[in-house]
């Protein structure tokens, strides 16, 4: 084919056309010739078609613009898809609530406020069931994998609790408390499916096959806070023995909410100040004479300030930094199976709720403009 090329037609400007006259050795490549109002053409011995290149140039082109123009969407009908789905994620509604609710009142404002031509752009908004859940699993992977980023950094702690909701269905909590950009942070980790039994060996199985599979070692990993069911801590096989057997140094604490029977589902903050009252006092006498530290000690919080000084005081500021890293109740969780119940209610019983929860409740942000630009953009409704 490199070496046969159509001759103009005779309507063709003949300054601007060139002309490739049949040669014997064509025939190498399977083609022969037929001449077609005066003109050469390359004909296939096979399928004997008579090949017309330009003719079929143009088509090939006019179908490469069609298909471009069917597969894209503008780039910033793609952002606004994505700015809708995290505000449908964040305030928890279902997926369809975009399509059937906020893309039809957006496009009625548009058309009262500026005309047809403005709200007609509005539909190009993709916002169907199928593409909100797309764009917020996008999220909650872009936040998972900024969170995992971090973790990895250094140390942690976790509290995790289990508990039945909807549609008899067992979810594992997951939280972590790790140190980034110079302070303490809590983070939703996973939120897992329990089957079987839901045993301590069961759930230790969960967590410690999700941590390997995310990067993360029970070596890093500083203390462990549960409730005082007898999966967690009081059997022989409960997830307290499991995990010393593979980590022997981690701590485990028990909530002291469920030590109150659940009295109240986080720190009464009079016994929250004087717990941190006692501590800064503690440090301030340690640290009166250094009126540099003092002052520092004073603009800081506590875990930012002890962070601060690991250079200067790197045993002390380990301790500080492991006793302050440790959970001291489930409250994470028990907030959080609120919001799960909410989100995965009877009329939502088959969601996988992990990516709409993450999405929820996490306190870092996706990177929209990353996922925008590496998704490559399709139609939808």
């Amino acid at each position: 084919l490199s070496h046969v090329r159509s001759h103009p037609s005779h309507h063709s400007d003949p300054a601007n056309s060139k002309s490739r006259k049949y040669r014997e050795e064509f025939i190498k490549h399977g083609f022969v010739f037929q001449v077609v109002n005066g003109v050469q053409h390359p004909q296939c011995v096979v399928c004997s078609e008579v090949l017309f290149f330009r003719r079929k140039e143009g088509e090939l082109r006019g179908q490469k613009k069609l298909l471009t123009t069917q597969t894209t969407i503008p780039t910033k009908a793609q952002r606004a898809s994505y700015e809708v789905a995290y505000l449908i994620a964040q305030t928890k509604k279902p997926h369809t609530i975009g399509a059937t609710l906020i893309k039809p009142v957006a496009i009625a404002m548009s058309r009262i406020m500026h005309g047809d031509k403005q709200a007609a752009e509005l539909q190009r908004v993709p916002l169907s069931d199928g593409t909100v859940a797309r764009r917020i699993s996008d999220m909650a992977l872009d936040i998972k994998r900024q969170l995992i980023d971090a973790v990895k950094g250094g140390k942690y702690s976790l509290q995790l609790d289990e508990s039945t909701v909807v549609s008899n269905s067992t979810q594992l909590l997951v939280f972590v408390r790790y140190i980034f950009e110079g302070k303490l942070n809590e983070e939703m980790l996973f939120c897992l499916p329990l089957e079987g039994m839901c045993t301590g060996e069961d759930i230790f199985n969960k967590l410690d096959c999700n941590l390997k599979e995310e990067g993360l070692s029970w070596s890093e990993c500083l203390s462990v806070c549960t409730d005082g069911a007898g999966a967690m801590l009081r059997k022989k096989k409960c997830l307290k023995t499991r995990v010393l057997q593979v980590a022997p140094h981690v701590i485990f604490t028990h909530c002291i909410i469920h030590r109150e029977a659940l009295a109240c589902k986080t720190l009464n903050p009079e016994l929250k100040h004087v717990l941190y009252t006692a501590i800064k006092i503690d440090t301030l006498i340690e640290l009166s004479s250094y009126r540099a530290l003092r002052t520092r000690f004073d603009s800081k919080t506590l875990d930012e300030f002890w962070i601060s000084v690991k250079d200067e005081y790197p045993q002390l500021s380990k301790a500080a930094l492991n006793t302050l890293m440790a959970f001291g109740s489930t409250y994470l969780c028990e907030k959080t199976f609120s919001a799960l119940t909410y989100i995965k209610n009877k009329h939502r019983s088959r969601l996988n709720v992990e990516d709409d929860l993450h999405v929820a409740i996490s306190k870092t942000k996706p990177r929209l403009d990353l996922l925008c630009s590496v998704h490559s953009a399709h139609p939808s409704h």
